[in-house]
């Protein structure tokens, strides 16, 4: 194919043809903001997608220019992503796909959808697929299989979705594995008891064809049922068998076991590991039968046959079902003593850790599985005995059980907990209250110097770490904390300095604060400890169109921080959260703009039915004729969907899930 011939082709084939001859990116376009009816019916990736476009770097642009690429072709490619990446392509990728001599290919991959109506190609899968020669036909059919899942996010609800089967990157993997289109929708007759698909996730269909499973093998297994009354095995459980080739009758023959009360004894999984670790089924019994004191030792069949595996004895496990909790408890149990075995820790150690004490008096290892989980992460009696003895400038204990567990998870160190400690602003103002914030510390990678030049910027604020902490881990830089007043309209944006599971600042610091927001509004950014830096940032900052107040929170309010790192008496802890209560919120509402939006960036502070008191409607209320968007339930970050700017617009999940209210006229409108 000619050079110009492969241009036009790779132009046309992403809807670029009459762009021959630019070599640089026309003048940015603003995005189209849809109306309510054109929202109704567009798909949430697609107003995403709008509304957010990605634009090429410099240096991306001078790559692409070097290359022979045209722009418009690179940015068509790099906007072929989902509504939550906001790039999902490296510069080769997009490099790849020019240069394949099959552009059409690509376009028709950019083009598939999922039953949820995102890309199922990315731009980096879509540049594989057409690197080893994938079929049109064979990425079509694969993208067309949906099957029926239980999502993660509504398991406590139990409700079950339609999604589709395989991504972008699964359907590369099949084709490399010679797979079997065929094979992949034989095995969605397949179902459980509960109508969901076995095979759920395209990468077990390539894992299983791997594997030389058979749907026969998958389809009997799948009819035999556990202890629990319920489908023994996941997808996962069928590839490892299907690996070891176990026979059937052997498996039907474990899950056949029972005990004096005839009730079945083994789950799907406890079969698994028998056959894995080639156990003899009577050892395994004898364990699970094992009794001291006239109380059964392993309860469960699973920690019975862990026991085994990892060559438990009899006499150590007595030994340990001999020690005592603070109330005379028994301190292990089954599954406590696979653990802490693991570890391969003896006895006479085990014996004294249990019983270490903080300076406070409490112990460090309330529970079997804290100490457990202690030694398995290799910590030692010494350093058990250090993390006990270590205090904050109050003289109060540092670690408390929970959050020695949290810092030894990160893999926290005694010397490093000790340094921190010691790190003060220049006017006196600690870094460290507790052993929640070293976790925090280490569980993301924050730099002591780091910290310490952000404990200068709070300075003199009494909270000065937790400031400090939360503004390392969003990456603040100078620009964050200077709030310029341009023509753009003004945004306050408040983190808080309490965020015990990192929901709150991954996107935002990646996509959404430094990229999406700032190319709209000039950005005011504070992290609140109390609501008195929220009511603060509000008087300074002038004609807010947009406050966006992210948080933990429930169904009446949006969490700040934790109340034990504040010096408030008890009575006034209520600052440390926006609630339903707040009367005096009222005053600096009225200072956003008439028709500003108010983001509530939180969980569940628009539950209840239309007509409930939360968050949301009480908000609404306080600050008549402006909008406030919230979300019926729990989200993550990624599910906050930026529709439309000036004003703002968001679809926090779902349309179903998000809660968008407006009080004008003396009373309360919920919006579409």
């Amino acid at each position: 194919m000619q050079p110009l011939e492969k241009l036009k082709n790779a132009l046309a084939a992403v809807g670029l043809l009459s762009m021959i001859g630019c070599s640089t990116i026309q003048e940015k376009e603003q995005p189209k903001i849809p109306s309510e009816k054109e929202k109704s019916s567009e798909s949430i990736e697609s107003m995403v997608a709008k509304a957010n476009p990605i634009h090429l770097s410099s240096e991306e642009t001078t790559y692409y220019d070097e290359k022979g690429i045209p722009l418009q072709f690179a940015e068509k490619i790099a906007n072929m992503r989902d509504r939550y990446s906001a790039r999902s392509y490296e510069l080769g990728d997009i490099e790849k796909i020019y240069f394949s001599g099959n552009p059409d290919l690509a376009a028709t991959l950019a083009a598939l959808k999922s039953v949820g109506g995102d890309p199922v190609f990315n731009a980096k899968s879509i540049a594989k697929y057409v690197q080893i020669g994938g079929t049109t036909s064979f990425a079509k059919e694969l993208a067309s299989l949906v099957v029926m899942h239980e999502p993660l996010s509504l398991r406590i609800k139990r409700e079950i979705k339609p999604k589709t089967l395989f991504d972008g990157d699964d359907i590369v993997n099949y084709w490399k594995a010679k797979g079997d289109p065929e094979f992949a929708r034989s095995l969605l007759e397949i179902e459980k008891k509960r109508g969901t698909h076995l095979f759920a996730d395209g990468f077990e269909v390539v894992d299983y064809w791997k594997a030389k499973g058979t749907v026969d093998y998958a389809k009997r297994l799948n009819e035999l049922e556990d202890c629990n009354g319920l489908d023994p095995f996941l997808a996962n459980d069928i590839i490892k068998l299907r690996k070891i080739d176990a026979p059937i009758e052997d498996i039907e023959n474990i899950l056949e076991k029972r005990n004096d009360a005839g009730k079945r004894i083994f789950a799907g999984g406890s079969a698994r590991r028998i056959l894995e670790e080639k156990l003899k089924i009577d050892d395994v019994l004898n364990v699970y039968n094992l009794e001291i004191d006239g109380k059964q030792v392993f309860k469960g069949s699973n920690n019975a046959v862990e026991f085994l595996s990892i060559g438990g004895k009899e006499e150590i496990a007595k030994k340990l079902v001999s020690l005592k909790d603070e109330k005379g408890g028994q301190y292990f149990y089954g599954f406590d003593i696979v653990e802490v075995l693991r570890s391969g820790v003896g006895f006479p150690v085990i014996e004294k850790m249990y019983k270490i004490r903080n300076s406070d008096g409490q112990l460090l290892f309330p529970h079997a599985s804290t100490l457990s989980i202690f030694l398995l992460d290799k910590y030692t009696l010494e350093d058990a005995e250090k993390f006990a003895q270590l205090k904050n400038g109050q003289g109060k204990a540092v670690f408390d059980s929970e959050s020695l567990f949290k810092y030894t998870a990160a893999q926290g160190e005694v010397t490093f907990a000790h340094q921190a400690i010691e790190l003060k602003s220049p006017s006196g103002n600690p870094l460290i209250r507790d052993g929640y914030q070293l976790a925090e510390i280490v569980r993301y990678n924050l730099e002591l110097n780091e910290l310490k030049r952000y404990l200068k910027k709070y300075d003199k604020d009494p909270y000065a770490g937790p400031k400090a902490i939360m503004a390392a881990r969003l990456r603040l830089e100078g620009e964050d904390f200077v709030f310029k007043d341009t023509k753009k309209p003004n945004l306050l944006l408040t983190f808080p300095t309490y965020d015990h599971n990192g929901a709150l600042h991954t996107r935002f610091e990646r996509e959404v604060m430094k990229g999406w927001l700032r190319e709209h509004y000039d950005i005011r950014i504070e992290i609140a400890h109390t609501e008195k830096d929220i009511y603060d940032a509000i008087d300074n900052t002038p004609n807010l169109q947009v406050l966006w107040l992210a948080g933990h929170g429930l169904k009446e309010s949006l969490g700040l921080s934790r109340a034990s790192l504040t010096d408030l008496p008890e009575k006034e802890y209520e600052q440390t959260r926006v609630d339903t209560g707040d009367a005096e919120f009222a005053k600096y509402l009225q200072k956003l703009a008439p028709n500003a939006t108010i983001i509530l960036h939180s969980c569940s502070t628009g539950s209840g039915s239309n007509n409930e008191v939360n968050l949301a409607s009480k908000v609404a209320e306080m600050a008549p004729g402006r909008t406030v968007i919230a979300s019926k339930t729990s989200f993550n970050a990624s599910e906050m969907n930026i529709i439309g700017y000036n004003p703002l617009d968001a679809i926090i999940r779902d349309r179903e899930n998000t809660y968008k209210v407006r009080y004008e006229n003396g009373k309360l409108t919920v919006l579409d």
